[in-house]
């Protein structure tokens, strides 16, 4: 799991930020490169000195060792001529000397006493490398020469040609710029070509919400997208399915409540043009008038309270109460209906407090119309059965032996003024499981329905409620 994040974590991180990302993959082999460079040329440097040594300790031991006290034994400057001259004439022959070897001896005021290659019109060209080491260039031909300073100050130089180390050196030098410039191009390329993509897909979003906003049923191709815009993708076809669904209830909604407001508005018309007829008006007539006003008044205030809850703006200060004690006071209320229904009721509640924070006003207004459904529904000698228990979360259940709801319907259910067709002839305003999701949205529980024989709706209280008064 965490190597799977790490790669998504990369992966994102690349798509976000290409330019970026490939600057600094340039900038890394750039970087790798500046460190190898010295440490090969060292490395040269190292093996060119090793060369010089072995091939100039036989003429050193010889003209500057003393075997008698095993010390090296600095002589003056023309006394030491003399001897080179003779060894290198025995060591090396005068073509090989010309050809691959550097010797000078210069005097105390830099005078030179002996030089073994021909007069050039050239001066050289010395580069220090180390202490005692130098590389000097001499008619095009690059010597690495060992320096070796004498009795009287003057200095005695010999070493080799280092043509084919010095081209060698020069030779990666050329193709570290050159990878270095090709590289950061190739990145910058590289960079640009990927911020390109991003952008042509950002703009193909963009262009896409444009005309979602004229056909908003349609949907973006998730199989072009790749990377972090495939989520992308996934998430604005969600976000645009779900604005669907909400237009399509907002249309659903709209039918619903002009059929349902219609119905009892086009009653108090006829009941209002039937008492104009009359000479006199009775009692009842006006309270039948009454009754219509009030269920339309009740309609508009439970749609106020969903709005309300729904858009977090119930103005009511919450409270710290006990569900169970909330329980207890509904049995009271409910045990004389149920008997007067003819109905059984079953309560099962746990022993123990169980405390919630919120508005324990709306919480018996949605049991009530739990209640209310499951004694609505439910033929006489039925058992409506209510349960409290406390696990892990605290939840309610309220289970009846009614004719139920299909699993295909327990969605709608929720929804504002549906009715299913088999209960359009009992009287209700299909407002009362919609209040009651809102209720235990803004309490954040939930709600389900359940049950093959009859209908269970259980709530699931919060479980984050401390569980001491």
């Amino acid at each position: 799991m965490p190597l799977k994040r790490l790669v998504s974590f990369i992966r994102d991180f690349l798509f976000r930020a290409p330019l970026f990302v490939c600057l600094s993959l340039w900038m890394g082999i750039t970087l790798s490169w500046c460190l190898l460079y010295p440490q090969v040329n060292n490395a040269i440097l190292a093996e060119l000195a090793d060369r010089v040594t072995y091939m100039t300790d036989p003429v050193i031991d010889e003209l500057l060792y003393d075997k008698t006290s095993n010390k090296v034994v600095r002589p003056s400057s023309h006394d030491f001529v003399e001897k080179l001259i003779k060894s290198l004439n025995v060591k090396f022959s005068e073509q090989y000397l010309i050809s691959s070897m550097y010797v000078q001896v210069l005097d105390e005021n830099k005078q030179v006493l002996y030089f073994n290659l021909p007069q050039s019109n050239s001066l050289p060209v010395i580069k220090p490398v180390w202490k005692d080491f130098e590389i000097i260039e001499v008619a095009d031909i690059n010597y690495f020469v060992y320096i070796l300073k004498l009795a009287d100050g003057g200095v005695f130089k010999i070493g080799s040609n280092a043509n084919d180390a010095i081209e060698f050196v020069e030779y990666i030098q050329t193709v570290i710029r050159y990878i270095v410039i090709v590289s950061f191009i190739v990145a910058l390329l590289l960079g640009i070509f990927l911020q390109y993509r991003q952008a042509r897909k950002v703009n193909h979003i963009l262009q896409y919400c444009d005309l979602a906003k004229e056909a908003p049923h349609i949907q973006l191709h998730v199989a072009a997208a790749s990377g972090e815009f495939e989520q992308v993708y996934q998430r604005i076809n969600e976000l645009l399915r779900s604005a669907n669904a909400k237009i399509n209830d907002l249309q659903d909604f709209s039918a619903k409540i002009a059929h349902d407001m219609r119905s009892p508005l086009t009653r108090l018309r006829g009941q209002l043009e039937f008492l104009l007829n009359q000479t006199t008006i009775e009692h009842k007539d006006i309270e039948l008038l009454l009754s219509e006003i009030e269920r339309l008044e009740k309609n508009f205030s439970s749609l106020m309270t969903i709005s309300q809850l729904e858009s977090k703006s119930f103005e009511h200060r919450d409270i710290k109460f006990d569900f169970r004690q909330l329980m207890v006071d509904l049995k009271e209320m409910y045990q004389p209906v149920c008997e007067d229904h003819k109905i059984k009721c079953e309560w099962q509640l746990c022993d123990e407090s169980v405390w919630q924070t919120g508005n324990p006003n709306l919480w018996l207004q949605a049991l009530s119309n739990i209640i209310d459904n499951a004694l609505k529904f439910t033929p006489t000698h039925g058992k409506v059965t209510l349960s409290l228990v406390h696990d892990n979360a605290p939840i309610v259940r309220i289970t009846d032996t009614g004719s139920g709801i299909p699993e295909h319907e327990r969605e709608n259910v929720f929804k504002r003024f549906y009715r299913m067709d088999k209960h359009y002839r009992v009287q209700g305003s299909g407002l009362g499981l919609s209040m009651v999701k809102a209720i235990c949205k803004y309490h954040n529980a939930h709600v389900s329905l359940e049950g093959n024989h009859g209908l269970t709706v259980k709530i699931k209280l919060d479980a984050h409620t401390d569980d001491k008064a």
